[in-house]
């Protein structure tokens, strides 16, 4: 049995969605979503440069966007509305991409309202 509190590779601890290939961590990830009736999984614990970020075709999202000062204080939120999933950034909503081939345009999209902002991120 898992001792959730102890053990690394329980779910209050594990970061292999976070920072493991998909390749390592797709198969598995698929077949825990089947068993959950879910299609995504929301995640934190491991903090992202204070953005929302979406991994693996959208079946995981990072939400750890280092609210703290130590994280440089990313001021980002998730939101869901009507099965539709958005990161409000820096005020602004933006759509959260379903595929991976669209990730590179979403992370232009939170730059860019970073820069205009005057917020500084870890990127």
């Amino acid at each position: 049995m898992i001792n959730a509190i102890d053990d690394l590779n329980s779910p209050l601890w594990y970061r292999g969605l976070a920072v493991n290939s998909a390749e390592d961590e797709l198969e598995p990830l698929k077949s825990m979503l089947k068993f959950y009736d879910a299609d995504t999984i929301v995640i934190a614990h491991t903090p992202t440069a204070g953005q929302i970020i979406p991994r693996m075709g959208r079946r995981v999202i990072q939400a750890d966007v280092g609210l703290s000062r130590f994280y440089n204080g990313g001021r980002a939120a998730l939101v869901i509305e009507n099965g539709e999933y958005y990161a409000v950034h820096q005020g602004n909503k933006v759509s959260i991409p379903s595929d991976d081939k669209n990730i590179k345009t979403y992370l232009a999209k939170l730059t860019t309202i970073s820069k205009n902002s005057g917020h500084k991120t870890n990127e």
